[in-house]
């Protein structure tokens, strides 16, 4: 995935950046901009930690579910110091900054991560449903996972790193590719077919498999009822990840749109089109916690819980605190106790 805003937004003229900012189309923008962030940190740390923090959801599928939570967080985090590069102190500009923020392009990262580990989380679900003798995902096999996801998301992101130079000139700031015209056609092409069709072709082979199979087999009205029951879970568990799967591509593919129209010249650079398709795309970070909030019962009964306890044990700390009748042993009491309830 190319990072739209390479060049349109973050070549923007010096003097450019201080009329922008006053114009209201930019004001509503840097508004649902800022919405979307937020919401990225507070479900992707709400997520992680819950996740981490709770014994029964320690599983390899859910410990997956965490990289992509700490992508999409990542995604936000740099989306957010690309706006202040960009806009607030673009006079810092510098090769790196350019290439590590600038130019967004942690967010082509965040974004392979993401598709390689949802065609991960895909997979895992075939080989528990179709083939549970031969499903065998223990943690040293989870590392190696990791750890390939990571490598083939670095690999696979390194030109939109390498191939970008800061450029000053006399009244302009300037982050541009340094490849020609056919080389950035095939870079999207490649990227294109890397990132979006072959994972989607996996991902929808084996997602047609798992339902036909939960939803399309004669056999399994001739279960036991408490086989029955693993059916009633697995087939939550389908529907979340389609869910999870659905929207992404939603948000990702104009992505794709804008990067081709920008390298085979249908739009110029510094057109609208490729600003909406970039904050489409940073909304695929922030919809995951809501998905887990609403198709989840456990998820959405812990995380509850754990808000409820943490409130208590603040209302407690503050009540003591307020009458100074608290005592060292209480105060230990509720700090272990604000801990240990995420």
């Amino acid at each position: 995935m190319e990072s739209n805003l390479t060049t349109n937004l973050s070549s923007a003229p010096d003097n450019s950046t201080a009329t922008r900012p006053f114009s209201t189309s930019f004001q509503i923008w840097s508004g649902v901009f800022f919405v979307v962030l937020a919401l990225n940190f507070i479900g992707n740390i709400l997520v992680v930690g819950l996740i981490t923090a709770e014994r029964k959801f320690h599983s390899t599928m859910n410990y997956l579910f965490v990289n992509m939570a700490f992508s999409d967080f990542l995604a936000g985090v740099f989306s957010l110091l690309w706006y202040i590069a960009n806009y607030v102190a673009p006079k810092w500009k510098s090769d790196w900054v350019c290439r590590v923020v600038a130019a967004n392009s942690i967010t082509v990262l965040s974004g392979l991560v993401s598709i390689f580990t949802l065609t991960a989380i895909t997979l895992e679900r075939y080989h528990a449903i179709l083939k549970p003798l031969e499903h065998r995902m223990s943690w040293s096999r989870f590392r190696i996972i990791l750890l390939v996801i990571w490598s083939l998301s670095i690999i696979f992101s390194l030109p939109y790193f390498i191939f970008i130079q800061f450029v000053e000139g006399d009244s302009s700031k300037i982050c541009i590719f340094l490849l020609g015209k056919w080389q950035r056609q095939l870079l999207t092409t490649l990227m294109f077919s890397f990132m979006y069709v072959c994972p989607n072709i996996i991902i929808c082979v084996a997602y047609v498999k798992i339902v036909k199979y939960l939803w399309c087999n004669e056999e399994n009205n001739e279960m036991k009822e408490s086989h029955k029951a693993l059916l009633r879970s697995r087939k939550k568990i389908t529907k979340l990840l389609g869910s999870v799967l659905i929207l992404f591509n939603l948000c990702t593919f104009p992505n794709f749109i804008g990067d081709f129209m920008l390298s085979f010249g249908a739009i110029g650079y510094g057109h609208w089109f490729p600003q909406i398709v970039f904050l489409i795309q940073l909304v695929s970070t922030c919809v995951n916690p809501l998905i887990f909030f609403v198709q989840s019962n456990q998820f959405r009964k812990r995380l509850l819980e754990a808000i409820c306890c943490r409130l208590k044990a603040i209302e407690r700390w503050s009540t003591f605190r307020g009458t100074g009748t608290s005592t060292k042993s209480q105060l230990l009491s509720i700090n272990r106790h604000v801990r240990t309830t995420l």
